[in-house]
Protein backbone atom coordinates (compact mmCIF):
# COMPACT_ATOMS: atom_id res chain seq x y z
CA UNK A 1 0.00 0.00 0.00
CA UNK A 2 2.95 2.31 0.50
CA UNK A 3 3.62 4.83 3.25
CA UNK A 4 0.57 6.90 4.19
CA UNK A 5 1.42 10.60 4.06
CA UNK A 6 -2.05 11.96 4.89
CA UNK A 7 -5.72 11.03 4.77
CA UNK A 8 -8.15 13.13 2.77
CA UNK A 9 -11.66 13.97 3.90
CA UNK A 10 -14.20 11.62 2.31
CA UNK A 11 -17.68 10.64 3.45
CA UNK A 12 -18.06 7.44 1.44
CA UNK A 13 -14.60 5.95 1.07
CA UNK A 14 -11.12 6.05 2.56
CA UNK A 15 -8.75 8.24 0.53
CA UNK A 16 -5.05 8.58 1.26
CA UNK A 17 -1.99 10.29 -0.13
CA UNK A 18 0.66 7.57 -0.17
CA UNK A 19 4.34 7.44 -0.96
CA UNK A 20 5.00 4.60 -3.38
CA UNK A 21 8.77 4.21 -3.61
CA UNK A 22 9.34 7.96 -3.76
CA UNK A 23 6.30 8.80 -5.89
CA UNK A 24 3.19 10.38 -4.40
CA UNK A 25 -0.05 8.70 -5.40
CA UNK A 26 -3.65 8.88 -4.26
CA UNK A 27 -5.11 5.64 -2.95
CA UNK A 28 -8.88 5.38 -2.87
CA UNK A 29 -10.36 2.43 -1.01
CA UNK A 30 -13.94 1.69 -2.07
CA UNK A 31 -16.52 -0.29 -0.14
CA UNK A 32 -16.70 -2.86 -2.95
CA UNK A 33 -14.75 -4.10 -5.94
CA UNK A 34 -17.70 -3.21 -8.17
CA UNK A 35 -17.71 0.48 -7.23
CA UNK A 36 -13.92 0.69 -7.59
CA UNK A 37 -14.12 -0.88 -11.04
CA UNK A 38 -16.88 1.53 -12.07
CA UNK A 39 -14.90 4.61 -11.08
CA UNK A 40 -11.72 3.30 -12.67
CA UNK A 41 -13.51 2.76 -15.98
CA UNK A 42 -14.95 6.29 -15.87
CA UNK A 43 -11.55 7.79 -15.09
CA UNK A 44 -9.87 5.89 -17.92
CA UNK A 45 -12.55 6.98 -20.37
CA UNK A 46 -12.38 10.63 -19.34
CA UNK A 47 -8.57 10.71 -19.25
CA UNK A 48 -8.46 10.98 -23.04
CA UNK A 49 -10.77 13.99 -23.13
CA UNK A 50 -10.63 15.90 -19.83
CA UNK A 51 -8.40 16.70 -16.87
CA UNK A 52 -8.64 13.76 -14.48
CA UNK A 53 -6.02 11.79 -12.53
CA UNK A 54 -4.42 8.94 -14.41
CA UNK A 55 -5.30 5.49 -13.04
CA UNK A 56 -2.05 3.79 -12.12
CA UNK A 57 -3.43 0.52 -10.79
CA UNK A 58 -6.76 -1.10 -9.92
CA UNK A 59 -6.39 -3.72 -7.22
CA UNK A 60 -9.54 -5.31 -5.81
CA UNK A 61 -11.46 -2.42 -4.19
CA UNK A 62 -8.49 -0.05 -4.39
CA UNK A 63 -7.62 2.51 -7.04
CA UNK A 64 -4.13 3.97 -7.17
CA UNK A 65 -4.08 7.17 -9.18
CA UNK A 66 -1.99 10.17 -10.07
CA UNK A 67 -1.69 12.86 -7.39
CA UNK A 68 -2.87 16.27 -8.61
CA UNK A 69 -1.37 19.03 -6.49
CA UNK A 70 -3.71 21.99 -6.19
CA UNK A 71 -6.59 23.30 -4.09
CA UNK A 72 -10.15 22.13 -3.84
CA UNK A 73 -12.48 24.12 -6.08
CA UNK A 74 -14.51 25.11 -3.01
CA UNK A 75 -11.42 26.73 -1.48
CA UNK A 76 -10.61 28.47 -4.75
CA UNK A 77 -14.19 29.76 -4.95
CA UNK A 78 -13.98 31.12 -1.41
CA UNK A 79 -10.74 32.97 -2.17
CA UNK A 80 -11.06 34.13 -5.78
CA UNK A 81 -12.45 37.42 -7.10
CA UNK A 82 -15.56 37.88 -9.27
CA UNK A 83 -13.60 37.24 -12.47
CA UNK A 84 -12.19 34.06 -10.98
CA UNK A 85 -15.69 32.88 -10.04
CA UNK A 86 -16.86 33.30 -13.63
CA UNK A 87 -13.79 31.44 -14.91
CA UNK A 88 -14.42 28.61 -12.47
CA UNK A 89 -18.02 28.32 -13.67
CA UNK A 90 -16.87 28.07 -17.29
CA UNK A 91 -14.34 25.36 -16.46
CA UNK A 92 -16.80 23.33 -14.38
CA UNK A 93 -19.53 23.50 -16.98
CA UNK A 94 -17.04 22.56 -19.69
CA UNK A 95 -16.01 19.53 -17.64
CA UNK A 96 -19.63 18.47 -17.18
CA UNK A 97 -20.16 18.88 -20.92
CA UNK A 98 -17.29 16.52 -21.72
CA UNK A 99 -18.71 13.98 -19.28
CA UNK A 100 -22.12 14.13 -20.95
CA UNK A 101 -20.55 13.82 -24.40
CA UNK A 102 -18.60 10.73 -23.37
CA UNK A 103 -21.43 8.94 -21.58
CA UNK A 104 -24.42 9.72 -23.77
CA UNK A 105 -27.63 9.99 -21.77
CA UNK A 106 -25.72 10.10 -18.47
CA UNK A 107 -24.60 13.22 -16.67
CA UNK A 108 -22.20 14.10 -13.86
CA UNK A 109 -24.59 14.01 -10.92
CA UNK A 110 -22.35 14.96 -7.98
CA UNK A 111 -21.10 18.48 -8.66
CA UNK A 112 -19.98 19.29 -5.14
CA UNK A 113 -17.06 21.69 -5.48
CA UNK A 114 -15.01 19.33 -3.27
CA UNK A 115 -14.94 16.89 -6.20
CA UNK A 116 -12.80 19.24 -8.28
CA UNK A 117 -9.22 20.47 -7.92
CA UNK A 118 -7.99 23.81 -9.24
CA UNK A 119 -4.37 24.04 -10.34
CA UNK A 120 -3.23 27.64 -10.53
CA UNK A 121 -0.78 28.50 -13.27
CA UNK A 122 1.14 31.77 -13.67
CA UNK A 123 -1.52 33.35 -15.88
CA UNK A 124 -4.33 30.80 -15.89
CA UNK A 125 -6.03 28.01 -13.96
CA UNK A 126 -6.83 24.39 -14.81
CA UNK A 127 -9.64 22.28 -13.40
CA UNK A 128 -9.46 18.56 -12.63
CA UNK A 129 -12.35 16.28 -11.76
CA UNK A 130 -11.45 13.70 -9.12
CA UNK A 131 -14.60 11.90 -7.97
CA UNK A 132 -16.77 9.70 -10.17
CA UNK A 133 -18.64 7.33 -7.94
CA UNK A 134 -22.07 8.58 -9.00
CA UNK A 135 -23.79 8.99 -12.33
CA UNK A 136 -27.39 9.22 -13.44
CA UNK A 137 -29.39 9.67 -16.59
CA UNK A 138 -30.21 13.25 -17.39
CA UNK A 139 -29.26 16.25 -19.54
CA UNK A 140 -26.21 18.48 -19.17
CA UNK A 141 -28.39 21.42 -18.15
CA UNK A 142 -29.37 19.55 -14.99
CA UNK A 143 -25.71 19.31 -14.00
CA UNK A 144 -25.45 23.03 -14.74
CA UNK A 145 -28.32 23.66 -12.34
CA UNK A 146 -26.59 21.60 -9.66
CA UNK A 147 -23.39 23.59 -10.10
CA UNK A 148 -25.24 26.87 -9.57
CA UNK A 149 -27.11 25.48 -6.56
CA UNK A 150 -23.85 24.51 -4.86
CA UNK A 151 -22.34 27.93 -5.61
CA UNK A 152 -25.34 29.65 -4.00
CA UNK A 153 -24.77 27.84 -0.69
CA UNK A 154 -21.11 28.71 -0.18
CA UNK A 155 -20.32 31.64 2.10
CA UNK A 156 -19.06 34.17 -0.42
CA UNK A 157 -20.33 37.58 -1.47
CA UNK A 158 -23.42 37.69 -3.68
CA UNK A 159 -21.51 39.25 -6.60
CA UNK A 160 -19.37 36.12 -6.92
CA UNK A 161 -22.41 33.87 -6.87
CA UNK A 162 -24.11 36.01 -9.51
CA UNK A 163 -20.96 35.95 -11.66
CA UNK A 164 -20.88 32.16 -11.43
CA UNK A 165 -24.55 31.95 -12.36
CA UNK A 166 -24.24 34.37 -15.31
CA UNK A 167 -21.24 32.45 -16.68
CA UNK A 168 -23.30 29.25 -16.66
CA UNK A 169 -26.56 30.79 -17.90
CA UNK A 170 -24.82 32.51 -20.84
CA UNK A 171 -24.43 29.08 -22.47
CA UNK A 172 -28.17 28.61 -22.92
CA UNK A 173 -30.99 30.25 -24.87
CA UNK A 174 -33.65 32.31 -23.07
CA UNK A 175 -36.03 29.37 -23.10
CA UNK A 176 -33.33 27.02 -21.82
CA UNK A 177 -32.47 29.46 -19.02
CA UNK A 178 -36.02 29.03 -17.70
CA UNK A 179 -35.32 25.29 -17.57
CA UNK A 180 -31.94 25.93 -15.93
CA UNK A 181 -33.61 28.05 -13.25
CA UNK A 182 -36.12 25.29 -12.53
CA UNK A 183 -33.27 22.83 -12.05
CA UNK A 184 -31.43 25.28 -9.77
CA UNK A 185 -34.49 25.74 -7.56
CA UNK A 186 -35.08 21.97 -7.36
CA UNK A 187 -31.42 21.30 -6.58
CA UNK A 188 -31.32 24.04 -3.95
CA UNK A 189 -34.31 22.57 -2.15
CA UNK A 190 -32.71 19.11 -2.16
CA UNK A 191 -29.39 20.39 -0.83
CA UNK A 192 -31.01 22.45 1.93
CA UNK A 193 -33.16 19.50 3.00
CA UNK A 194 -30.25 17.04 2.89
CA UNK A 195 -27.97 19.33 4.88
CA UNK A 196 -30.77 20.40 7.23
CA UNK A 197 -29.99 24.06 6.65
CA UNK A 198 -32.11 26.84 8.08
CA UNK A 199 -32.32 28.75 4.82
CA UNK A 200 -35.09 30.48 2.90
CA UNK A 201 -34.51 28.92 -0.52
CA UNK A 202 -36.97 31.18 -2.30
CA UNK A 203 -35.31 34.31 -0.93
CA UNK A 204 -31.86 33.11 -2.00
CA UNK A 205 -33.17 32.20 -5.43
CA UNK A 206 -34.91 35.53 -5.90
CA UNK A 207 -31.83 37.48 -4.88
CA UNK A 208 -29.35 35.63 -7.08
CA UNK A 209 -31.47 34.64 -10.09
CA UNK A 210 -34.55 36.82 -10.36
CA UNK A 211 -32.58 39.76 -8.99
CA UNK A 212 -30.07 39.20 -11.80
CA UNK A 213 -32.76 39.73 -14.40
CA UNK A 214 -33.63 36.10 -15.15
CA UNK A 215 -37.30 35.42 -14.45
CA UNK A 216 -38.76 31.94 -14.14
Amino acid sequence: MGEIVKQFESKKNSVFLVNMEGTLQVLKVHESEESAFFEAVVLQRLYLHANVPKVIKLESNRIYMEYIEGKLAVDYFLECDVKGAAKLAELMLSFCRVYSEQFGNYRLSDTNFRNFIVVEKECDVELYGVDFEESEEGPLIKSAGDLCAFSFLYEVEADKKKAFYHAVASNWSEQEVDMLNDYILTSLNKLVTRRRLNLDVRRVFEELVIGSGHMV
